[in-house]
């Protein structure tokens, strides 16, 4: 077995920048880490599920939309009217308009069972009611100006909360014009289900041809990118200047014009000269896009993170939501006004403060969630890479066991650092306007945000160190800065060319499944009998995030990949275990020694 070259010396304090037992690959011997984190993320994880039993048994959503009757109680949800879910207008005719004195009848109000409706010429049916302090029985009158019994009138339930009158046949309409818009949005989407869900499989398969392609492309699209900028800059800049310099009494604009055209111009020969003394690092960057592409050809792990972190980003905004909504429901309703049929929920301190306490709780376990995958993603890497010192190593498995059976506290730890630099920038930037209005305000908001990204390719960094030596989070971090620091130029070469492929991608995965589906869907559909937005719009909105999912996963992969390299390359002096599209870039030993020598 070969052991580490000159370069991994020890550090003035006796630290080894690399661990010398990653010569044969990931440590196997895990232990687990960060346990403060996981005993943590268990105890917050128990908190919402008891939250959610209890929110659950005393919360009722339906108390968002029931109404008063004239003594304040809730039609089918108080007690007293438990079996009276509609709310009826005893003292209104119907046939005329809430004007003056029939503003206060439209507090009349009383509970029933059923709305009251005939056939034209039958008998009237009686009405069910529940008797409160102002109509002290159910006796029905015809006669508007006896304002002591019910008045009778057609009438029709009206959103499952309220009889409506049926002026003119005209109550009832918007609800069956309502009902009809949604009943055609459901019957489109029920039709098209197949055609969503056949989409969405074309949108996972052209996501994994893509990241699979651009293992064959990614020297076309680099130096393609490279060459665009710098003649486009320079382009821009000199026709700029000789534009501006023709004319005889420049102004200030002139000037300035001409001061951007250098600007431009200094701009494409400084990246031009960056880019002729830094090829070997481009090409490196180009064989870590080969080699992650590899990864995504041979390892299914990235497909099932990117379509996990879909769904548990779904998942916790539906669970998120409901819980919060629901937890509004506890309390009872109170009139605004006196005997008003609306009412407000009243939300007692204590429920205010549970729903902070939900929120904020929630938000941590997701992040935490997601981390785990981008650690998942990080180890999957760092075991494909190193893949030849344990041959019968079985990734996916080896993966998922150290993520969540040793590594769950770390991932929620970084996740925990994450989220506290996002609230943190989150009150700098946004917590009010008086904070950004001065230039002290606004260098601050700057300088979170910065750091917000910092965190995050620290984070990514962190995860893969975890994987590879199995340290707490916070030592991983530190020997990650390290790596990253003596890689400064690498790291910043793949950050600035990755872009581009990023937004080529995710193109391609949103637009052709796009356009084939609504092209598809429209096509195909009776629009006098069924409305396909709906489920147009699922399919723009699940490849969106797809697209955005699969080209995230596989950004972190690049920058798993390429530090998995600089580990390979800085314990061995050359890239001994590397994938065969990154070995044919390496430099020369005798050059690289050297360079670290001096």
């Amino acid at each position: 077995m070969d052991q580490p070259l000159t370069n991994n010396q020890p550090t003035p304090n006796g630290d080894y920048p690399l661990e010398s037992a990653l010569v044969d690959g990931p440590i196997r011997k895990r232990v687990v880490t960060d346990k403060v984190c996981l005993g943590v993320f268990f105890l917050f994880v128990a908190f919402w599920v008891g939250a959610g039993i209890y929110i659950g048994l005393n919360g009722k959503l339906k108390r968002f939309y029931t109404l008063l009757d004239y003594d304040g109680n809730e039609c089918g949800i108080s007690p007293y009217v438990e079996d009276y879910p509609y709310l009826y207008w005893g003292n209104i005719d119907p046939s005329r308009t809430f004007k003056g004195e029939e503003v206060q009848a439209q507090k009349m109000t009383v509970c029933v069972k059923s709305c009251p409706s005939w056939e034209e010429g039958g008998t009237p049916p009686p009405i069910d009611c529940k008797p409160n302090s102002y109509f002290k029985t159910c006796e029905t009158t015809t006669d508007p100006l006896d304002v002591t019994k019910l008045y009778l009138y057609q009438s029709k339930p009206t959103f499952g909360v309220a009889c409506t009158g049926l002026p003119v046949e005209a109550a009832g309409f918007l609800t069956d014009a309502l009902k009809g818009f949604f009943d055609q949005l459901v019957i489109g989407l029920i039709k098209n289900l197949w055609k969503v869900a056949i989409c969405i499989v074309l949108c996972t398969l052209i996501a994994i041809m893509v990241m699979i392609f651009i293992r064959f492309c990614a020297d076309v699209v680099v130096w393609g990118q490279i060459i665009v900028t710098i003649a486009i800059l320079l382009t821009a800049g000199a026709f700029i200047i000789s534009y501006t310099v023709q004319i005889p009494d420049r102004g200030f604009f002139s000037n300035f014009f001409l001061a951007v055209g250098i600007i431009l111009s200094l701009v494409g020969v400084g990246i031009l000269t960056y880019v002729v003394f830094n090829v070997k690092n481009i090409k490196i960057v180009i064989g870590v896009f080969k080699a992650t592409g590899q990864y995504v050809a041979e390892t299914p792990l990235m497909v099932v993170i990117t379509c996990l972190k879909m769904l548990l980003n779904i998942v916790f905004a539906f669970i998120w939501f409901t819980l919060v909504l629901w937890l509004a429901t506890i309390g009872p309703k109170v009139a605004d006004s006196e005997h008003d049929f609306v009412g407000t929920i009243t939300k007692s301190a204590s429920n205010n403060t549970l729903q902070g306490y939900l929120i904020g709780i929630g938000g941590w376990i997701q992040t935490a969630i997601l981390q785990s995958l981008y650690l998942l993603n990080c180890t999957a890497v760092s075991l494909w890479y190193f893949r030849n010192l344990n041959p019968g190593l079985p990734i996916m498995k080896t993966a998922l066991s150290w993520t969540y059976i040793y590594h769950l506290g770390s991932a929620s730890f970084g996740g925990t650092v994450l989220l506290l630099i996002s609230v943190f920038g989150f009150v700098i930037c946004r917590g009010g306007e008086e904070n950004t209005r001065n230039m002290v305000g606004k260098f601050c908001c700057c300088c979170c945000t910065c750091l917000d990204q910092f965190v995050q390719h620290l984070n990514k960094k962190a995860y893969v160190q975890i994987a590879l030596t199995g340290k707490e989070f916070c030592s991983s971090a530190k020997d990650a800065f390290h790596l990253a620091i003596r890689n400064v130029i690498l790291t910043s070469t793949l950050v600035s060319l990755k872009g581009a492929i990023i937004s080529i991608g995710r193109g391609a995965i949103i637009l052709i499944p796009s356009a084939f589906g609504v092209i598809w869907i429209f096509s195909s559909t009776d629009m006098d009998k069924e409305n396909p937005i709906l489920a147009v719009a699922i399919v723009l909105f699940v490849n969106y995030c797809l697209a955005n999912g699969f080209m995230t996963v596989w950004s972190a992969g690049t920058d798993a990949m390429l530090h998995c390299y600089c580990v390979d390359e800085e314990l061995f002096l050359r890239a001994k275990h590397a994938p065969e599209n990154l070995k044919g870039v390496t430099q020369d030993i005798k050059v690289h020694a050297e360079s670290i020598k001096e």
